[in-house]
């Protein structure tokens, strides 16, 4: 309601500022300002002489998860203190609510998922070599990874939203081939030499240059996505890049020392061995 300043660009809650004497007067004047503009409230009020119902709609410049719940406590604990109080009760609706619900689904689901698709590709391994260990010892850099994925976007300040949900699970079938490769590569060069040494020098001049070359150019490929000014693109530029090298790292690195240190009976178990 405007008296001519901008002062009085708020809900009549004071009858002495309209120079009313009480409330009833000062719903009346409500009243005739509904009547008013009553051609612009109807998709706003249910009734036009005494609403039971009130529409309110919040625009917000930013639509992360963190932001959509900030709004959303704040105006609960007004609620809580003003509206509350009257008898009336509020209910949050919209596409910002339905996008906070499908952010709390996914990532709540989220350790399930990985631990699920880790569980799978630990079987699917596990058929493979003929050997659970060898599957164990397969999935060891990509579980490596994705506590690495986590911690960078803790650092970065990375919100865990549908986007980065997504990634952290399709993490496991990029960077899974790396480890494949060096496991098979490490096992027929083991069996060539009979050496832990020469099993490793000989995987990482050939196996690990090709896994190297790969890693380089694909990640610079999705490197030009840190570069979108749409931030889910610029966000998955850098966790699809962190997990490439990560897990060509751990698999490059990690797993011909586990295989000297262990040293693992399925290295030396030949195909007809197992049969």
């Amino acid at each position: 309601i405007m008296q001519g300043s901008s002062d009085f660009y708020e809900i009549p809650a004071e009858p002495e500022r309209y120079g009313l004497t009480d409330e009833a007067g000062l719903k009346r004047l409500i009243a005739q300002y509904l009547l008013l503009y009553s051609g612009n409230l109807s998709s706003l009020i249910d009734r036009m002489d005494s609403p039971l119902r009130l529409k309110v709609t919040i625009q917000l410049a930013d639509g992360s998860p963190e932001s959509i719940r900030g709004v959303r406590q704040t105006v609960m604990e007004y609620s809580e203190q003003h509206i509350e109080p009257l008898g009336f009760s509020l209910r949050f609706t919209g596409l910002a609510e339905e996008m906070l619900a499908m952010n709390d689904l996914i990532t709540r689901s989220q350790l399930l998922s990985i631990g699920f698709a880790l569980g799978f590709v630990l079987v699917v391994l596990w058929i493979t070599y003929r050997s659970f260990t060898a599957g164990l010892f397969t999935i060891i850099p990509i579980a490596l990874s994705l506590l690495l994925n986590f911690a960078v976007m803790g650092f970065l300040r990375i919100p865990l939203d549908i986007v980065t949900a997504l990634i952290a699970s399709i993490a496991i079938g990029i960077g899974i081939d790396y480890s494949i490769h060096v496991v098979s590569a490490y096992i027929r060069e083991y069996r060539k030499t009979n050496s832990h040494s020469g099993a490793a020098q000989n995987t990482l001049a050939l196996t690990g240059r090709a896994i190297l070359y790969n890693v380089v150019s694909v990640a610079l490929g999705f490197a030009i996505l840190v570069f979108s000014v749409f931030t889910p693109l610029n966000t998955a530029g850098i966790l699809i890049g962190v997990i490439m090298f990560t897990s060509s790292f751990f698999a490059l690195t990690l797993l011909p020392v586990l295989f000297a240190v262990f040293n693992p009976k399925f290295l030396t178990v030949t195909e007809r061995q197992k049969i």
